[in-house]
């Protein structure tokens, strides 16, 4: 995890990065894999970082009146970790089949409804 000011201060940005490699071959796959995550989720975006070939999840926050509000910043990362598990999980997958990432996401939400 990677957080980081910007704008003067201003505001404050929350990188999580995958610990997994893209291959080339796989990097326009994920890119789309990415974007359709992106549609479900609320809590920041995913991007792929193509220099580093790694998956990324990012959310930003502003800061007002000069403070950055502690339970504000906490829940968004505690909700970050928690999609990132799930998302990051359905990409490793993709790398190693040729499954989408809905059919991924389904069989997953069947597993843990059992």
């Amino acid at each position: 995890m990677v957080v980081q000011l910007f704008n003067d201060h201003r505001i404050v940005v929350v990188d999580l990065f995958s610990l997994f490699t893209i291959p080339d071959e796989k990097i326009d796959t994920m890119i789309e894999s990415v974007n359709w995550l992106n549609s479900l989720s609320s809590i920041g975006c995913m991007y792929v970082e193509r220099e580093n070939k790694q998956v990324r999840f990012r959310k930003g926050l502003i800061i007002e009146k000069d403070t950055l509000d502690k339970m504000e910043f906490r829940k968004t990362v505690e909700k970050m970790m928690s999609a990132r598990h799930l998302f990051f999980d359905i990409i490793k997958i993709q790398l190693v089949t040729d499954e989408s990432p809905d059919v991924i996401l389904a069989k997953i939400t069947q597993t843990l409804r059992k």
